[in-house]
C-alpha cells in the first residue's frame, strides 16, 4: 500500500476533505491562464469556476491514452454580473485622486496623501472584505490597485501647486458625480453577490452593497476629521444606493430575474435617479429643523 493509500485509510473523512476542498479552493481562488496552468486571481468580480462541459462540477477526465488526467475545462459563470476591469481601473484611479486633493488641501505630507487617497479608493471595499466577509481584501491580491494609487499619489505631490490650480474642486467633484452615477451601484451590487456566496440574509446582503457603496467616503471624512457626508443633509446618495440594492435582490430573489439583468435594472435606476438629483438639486433635510435667528 503507498502513502496516500495508508493515509486514507487511517484518515477517511480528510481524505474525503480533501477530495472535496482540494477543487473548490482552486475553483475559487484561481484561475487558468492560456497555457491553463493556475495563478491568482487578481479581479474580484472575476468569478471564474472549474466547469464541467457535461454540465456537472469538477471533474477530472481521463486523457485519450488513459495514463494521466486531463485538465479541466474552465469558463466565467453566466449567472454573475461582472464588471469590465478598465472601468474597475479607472473608477479606482478617480477616486484616488479626489482623495489625494482632499490630503493636499488638508496640507498632509506624502504619507497621509497616499492614505486618503487608499482609503477614498479602496475603503469601501477592505471593509467589506476584513470586516462583513472575513476573507483576504482584494486590494491586496489584485496586482495593479495600489500601484495605481501610488502613482497617482505621486503625480499629484510633485505637481500639486499646478495640478491644484488647474484642477480644480469643482472639476474634481462633476468626474466624481459621473463615476459614482455607474461606479457606486456596480460595486454594490459586487459586494452583495460576494455577501450572498457566505449565506449572509438578504437584510445583510443589502447592508453590505450599501456599505461597498459608501464606505470609503465615510472612513476618509472621518480620516480628516470631517462630518461625513452621508451623515449632513445633502444631495441623495445613500437613499437611492439602498432602493437600487433592494430592487436588486427584489428582482433576483423574488422575480427570477438572473443576476446580469437584476444588476442592469439597479445600476440604470440608480443611474437615473442620481442625474435627476444632480440636475434639479433633490436634497434631504435635517429630522430636527434649525430653530430662526432671534
Amino acid at each position: 500500500m503507498d502513502r496516500a493509500s495508508r493515509r486514507g485509510a487511517e484518515d477517511p473523512y480528510g481524505a474525503a476533505r480533501c477530495a472535496v476542498l482540494r477543487p473548490l479552493a482552486l475553483g475559487i481562488l484561481g484561475r487558468p491562464t492560456a497555457g491553463g496552468e493556475q495563478r491568482s486571481r487578481s479581479f474580484v468580480t472575476a468569478a471564474w469556476r472549474p466547469f464541467d462541459p457535461g454540465g456537472g462540477p469538477f471533474v477530472s477526465h481521463a486523457s485519450g491514452d488513459g495514463t494521466r488526467p486531463a485538465a479541466p475545462a474552465w469558463r466565467v459563470s453566466d449567472n454573475l454580473f461582472q464588471v469590465p476591469p478598465a472601468f474597475d481601473y479607472v473608477a479606482t484611479v478617480t477616486w484616488a485622486s479626489s482623495g489625494a486633493l482632499v490630503g493636499i488641501r488638508k496640507h498632509f505630507d506624502v504619507v497621509g496623501v497616499f492614505v486618503i487617497a487608499l482609503v477614498s479608493a479602496l475603503g469601501s471595499g477592505f471593509v467589506r472584505d476584513a470586516l462583513f466577509l472575513q476573507r483576504m481584501p482584494v486590494m491586496l491580491t489584485d496586482p495593479l490597485y495600489l500601484p495605481l494609487i501610488a502613482v497617482t499619489v505621486i503625480l499629484f505631490s510633485l505637481f500639486s501647486t499646478p495640478l491644484t490650480r488647474v484642477v480644480t474642486a469643482q472639476t474634481v467633484q462633476k468626474l466624481i458625480d459621473i463615476i459614482d452615477a455607474v461606479g457606486i451601484p456596480i460595486f454594490a451590487v459586487i459586494g452583495m453577490q460576494l455577501a450572498e456566496g457566505r449565506d449572509i440574509p438578504v437584510a445583510g446582503v443589502i447592508f453590505v452593497g450599501v456599505v461597498n457603496g459608501t464606505g470609503g467616503g465615510l472612513l476618509r471624512d472621518v480620516l480628516v476629521r470631517d462630518v461625513p457626508a452621508i451623515l449632513r443633509p445633502g444631495q441623495f446618495v445613500s437613499l437611492l444606493l439602498l432602493l437600487a440594492c433592494v430592487l436588486f435582490v427584489g428582482l433576483k430573489h423574488y422575480q427570477s430575474v438572473t443576476a446580469p439583468e437584476a444588476a442592469w435594472i439597479a445600476i440604470g435606476t440608480f443611474f437615473v435617479l442620481r442625474v435627476l438629483t444632480l440636475r434639479f438639486n433633490w436634497t434631504s433635510r435635517s429630522v430636527l429643523p434649525e430653530s430662526p435667528l432671534q
